[in-house]
């Protein structure tokens, strides 16, 4: 019985699933309706991730606190920005005076300028690179200025080669960096242990972890149909992979 009731509850979301998709494209542009990110105009598309939970302002709310205690930025280096959930985002609360966003996909990179344009960012306050090698990173880390009191983020969602990319020589290049990193111990074992301990040396860093999305997480600004109980969960739904979560690290300093 209890196989028959999954296999319904499964049909069920692809059934729930497949009518959203198809609402989704029926517009090109959406407003974010809540999170750190509210009022922001986003596209149908999600690269590599879900549209849903970014439109309802749930996605990774895991971070929202974190993202609600930083400074304005002097550069935001994004890592796989896909269509430009931080990329566009930090620029249109004005968390930071530039973005250097790296993408790997041609894909990715299209979908992140349609963004950039529909929030009507200055191009001189974005540069849209391709994939972010070790060498490009760290000759990019290396040419900002040496001030203290330059602030930087590193935002980085690389599928598992965030342990090769900030390796010791590149954290060397920014020590009062602030650091936001999604890590995949599913498809790298250990490389969450091995950057929190490397980051341990000059930053707090906290280990945050996926957790269950509560109807309390929507904002009042959705509709009241999507705050429905069982709407409300297969709307905010991420479909991660397991083992996946992030690191977050403040400069002690």
């Amino acid at each position: 019985m209890s196989k028959v009731k999954a296999l319904f509850y499964r049909s069920l979301f692809w059934c729930f699933d497949f009518c959203v998709q198809c609402v989704l494209r029926s517009r090109k542009i959406w407003n974010i309706r809540g999170g750190p990110f509210q009022g922001m105009c986003w596209g149908s598309v999600a690269n590599c991730s879900v549209l849903t939970p970014k439109l309802l302002g749930t996605y990774e709310s895991e971070l929202h606190v974190w993202l609600g205690q930083l400074p304005v930025f002097d550069l935001v280096i994004d890592i796989g920005a896909a269509e430009g959930w931080y990329a566009v985002g930090f620029l249109h609360r004005r968390l930071a005076q530039k973005v250097v966003a790296f993408e790997m996909a041609e894909a990715g990179r299209k979908n992140l300028l349609a963004n950039v344009r529909r929030n009507a960012v200055p191009p001189d306050r974005i540069e849209i690179r391709g994939e972010c090698t070790v060498a490009g990173l760290q000759t990019l880390l290396s040419s900002l200025p040496a001030d203290p009191d330059f602030r930087l983020l590193i935002i980085s969602d690389c599928e598992g080669f965030e342990g090769k990319l900030l390796d010791i020589q590149t954290l060397k290049l920014c020590p009062n960096a602030f650091f936001l990193i999604e890590t995949h111990d599913y498809f790298v074992p250990g490389v969450r242990a091995g950057l929190a301990k490397a980051l341990a040396m000059t930053h707090a860093v906290a280990d945050l972890r996926p957790t269950r999305r509560r109807r309390q997480d929507i904002s009042p600004n959705v509709p009241w149909l999507f705050r429905l109980p069982i709407i409300s969960r297969l709307l905010m739904s991420e479909r991660r992979c397991p083992d996946i979560g992030w690191l977050v690290a403040t400069p002690k300093g």
